[in-house]
């Protein structure tokens, strides 16, 4: 990249990406290895994603926003995390109810969305 040249993540959404690729990495391993997925690996993924989620629209919000316009941007974040993990783990509820996947890749599908 050229000298003053910005990149195209925000320091949020860089961090978000490099978490959830190594845990992707992670979970992938152990599902290949082992046939599981350990729960401990997706609860520190809801962590993760609900901190990042809730913290960045913070964190890059204008400095001179009045609190309760900071709170709704941290509440869309949340709200919208939520949505996506439902609508993804609810695509994926109906190959596991017909014996098709594990509920660990359920639960992933969950953490991704």
């Amino acid at each position: 990249m050229f000298a003053g040249s910005q990149v195209g993540l925000a320091d949020g959404e860089l961090l978000s990406a490099f978490l959830l690729t190594v845990l992707l990495s992670a979970a992938g391993f152990t599902d290949w290895h082992s046939r599981r997925i350990p729960n401990r690996l997706i609860l520190l993924g809801l962590v993760w994603a609900f901190i990042l989620n809730s913290l960045i629209p913070l964190k890059t919000g204008p400095p001179d926003a009045l609190a309760w316009r900071r709170w709704a941007a941290m509440g869309e974040g949340v709200f919208c995390s939520l949505s996506g993990g439902l609508f993804l783990g609810g695509l994926h509820l109906v190959p596991y109810l017909l014996r098709g996947m594990g509920a660990g890749d359920v639960k992933l599908a969950f953490l991704i969305g």
